[in-house]
C-alpha cells in the first residue's frame, strides 16, 4: 500500500512487484518495512517499467551479527541462481569486522558467481558514514569501520547525501555526506 500510494503521488503506474520468500515468511518489523519500501519505491522511481523482484530474508531467529550477513547473503544467492535480474541491491550493512574467514570466502564465490553472470551488485554504504557496528568477540560497538557488502571490491557501494536547496524555487544550494555515528555526531 505505501508503493502504491507514493506511485499515486508521483504519477507512476503501480511497478511489476514479484515478492519471494524462500527461506520462510519474515515477521513484520516496522523499521525493515520501511526500509524495505523506501527501497522498492526508490528502485521504481528510477526505472519505472522494470520488474521488481524482491527476496525477503527471515532473521527472526538470527542471534548474532555474522548469522544475519549469513542470512542476507543467502537471499543475493537466491536471486543469482534464479537469475531474478541484471542488477542485485542488497540494503543493508554490517561492519566487516563482524565477519569471519568463512563468510569472507563464501560472500567471493557468490560474489564472482554474479560477476560471471554479469549481475552488478550494488550495496548500501550504510547511514553513518565511516561509522560502523565493531565486533569484538561476543560484545559490539559503534566504531570508525566499513559495512560488508559494500566493502567488497566486486560491489559497487552507494552512499547518501544530504540535499540543501532552496525552498522556494528549488534550486541547488549544496549538498553534504552523510557521515554521522549512531548518536547524531559528526
Amino acid at each position: 500500500s505505501d508503493v502504491h500510494l507514493y506511485d499515486q503521488l508521483y504519477g507512476l503506474q503501480d511497478p511489476k512487484l514479484n515478492v519471494f520468500s524462500p527461506f520462510g515468511p519474515p515477521s513484520v518489523d516496522p523499521g525493515y518495512y520501511v526500509e524495505t519500501a523506501l527501497d522498492i519505491e526508490t528502485v521504481h522511481s528510477l526505472a519505472p517499467a522494470a520488474t521488481i523482484d524482491l527476496v525477503l530474508v527471515n532473521v527472526d531467529f538470527v542471534e548474532t551479527p555474522s548469522a544475519f550477513l549469513a542470512a542476507a547473503l543467502s537471499a543475493t544467492k537466491y536471486a543469482i541462481d534464479k537469475n531474478l535480474g541484471d542488477v542485485i541491491s542488497q540494503s543493508f550493512g554490517l561492519g566487516e569486522t563482524c565477519a569471519g574467514s568463512a563468510y569472507l570466502q563464501q560472500e567471493q564465490q557468490v560474489f564472482s558467481k554474479a560477476r560471471a553472470e554479469h549481475i552488478t551488485l550494488l550495496a548500501s554504504s550504510g547511514d553513518s558514514g565511516a561509522d560502523a557496528l565493531i565486533c569484538n568477540g561476543a560484545s559490539y560497538s559503534d566504531g570508525q569501520g566499513i559495512d560488508l557488502p559494500a566493502a567488497d571490491p566486486l560491489v559497487t557501494s552507494v552512499g547518501g547525501t544530504s540535499l540543501n536547496a532552496s525552498v522556494n524555487s528549488g534550486k541547488y544550494i549544496g549538498e553534504t555526506t552523510w557521515n554521522e555515528d549512531a548518536s547524531g555526531d559528526g
